[in-house]
C-alpha cells in the first residue's frame, strides 16, 4: 500500500523558484514560521519528480494573471502571497 508523507518546503521572499517534487504532490498549507515562509505538501516519495514553480510576493507586487493563488501569510507585519506559477487559473467563459 502506498505511503504518503507530509513535507515542508521553504520558499524565498520576493522570488519565483523551481522545486523538484513528486508529480502527485498536493499543497496542504502555506504559512509562516520563524520569520520565513513555507509550503507544506502531501507527497508520495516513490513517484517520479517533476519541476514545479512557485512565487512568494509581497502585497502590491505585479503578478501574472495566469498564476494560481494558494495562500497568504503575515511575517512581522509584511503580507506575503504564494502562487503556483505552473498551474493556470480556470478560465470562466
Amino acid at each position: 500500500m502506498p505511503q504518503d508523507t507530509i513535507k515542508r518546503y521553504e520558499i524565498p521572499f520576493n522570488a519565483t523558484i523551481r522545486l523538484q517534487i513528486p508529480e502527485s504532490a498536493q499543497i496542504l498549507h502555506f504559512g509562516c514560521e520563524t520569520g520565513k515562509v513555507f509550503v507544506w505538501m502531501q507527497i508520495d516519495p516513490d513517484r517520479p519528480n517533476k519541476t514545479r514553480g512557485f512565487a512568494v510576493l509581497e502585497t502590491s507586487t505585479k503578478i501574472n494573471s495566469a498564476w494560481e493563488y494558494i495562500g497568504t501569510c503575515d511575517v512581522s507585519g509584511v503580507i506575503w502571497h504564494l502562487y503556483d506559477v505552473d498551474v493556470p487559473r480556470t478560465q470562466v467563459e
